[in-house]
């Protein structure tokens, strides 16, 4: 059995072996343009465009989702960050909120391009609630001889 659809007019339409080939090939390459997908799809040009837009495949939306998608994401993060109040990180668990911290501390070092996918991660663990504070040495992110403070939560 075929599965159903919903297209524009509301009408149940079965998807056939070109539909599901065209919004396959968009779903896997979005920025394949509609001829590529017609030559992919075996059909013409005409009839992806008609089947893109039956069954909702904004073509423009998709492509300036793509373009501007990093802005996007710094849109939601700062409403997201804007919105936690002390009282929601007063509630978070001890466990949470450094899981947060570590989360936090290695986008932040992405974002100021202090990774090159070689530095370790910083990691708390909370296993009983004491706190120990232990000096390593770790000589990708810190060149000096000097071993540098890490905390592990134990």
């Amino acid at each position: 059995m075929q599965d159903p659809a919903i297209n524009t007019s509301n009408q149940v339409t079965k998807l056939t072996k070109k539909h599901k080939a065209i919004l396959t090939a968009k779903a896997e390459n979005p920025a394949l343009t509609t001829r590529q997908i017609a030559k992919l799809a075996n059909t013409d040009h005409s009839h992806v465009v008609k089947t893109l837009q039956r069954y909702g495949v904004d073509h423009g939306a998709v492509e300036s989702y793509q373009k501007h998608r990093a802005d996007i994401f710094d849109g939601v993060c700062s409403r997201l960050l804007a919105s936690v109040t002390d009282s929601d990180i007063n509630k978070a668990s001890l466990m949470q909120r450094m899981a947060s911290v570590g989360v936090l501390y290695d986008k932040m070092r992405i974002e100021r391009g202090l990774s090159d996918g070689t530095s370790k991660p910083l990691v708390m663990i909370q296993v009983a609630g004491s706190v120990n504070v232990q000096s390593v040495h770790n000589p990708v992110d810190n060149p000096i001889t000097q071993p540098q403070p890490v905390i592990d939560v134990v």
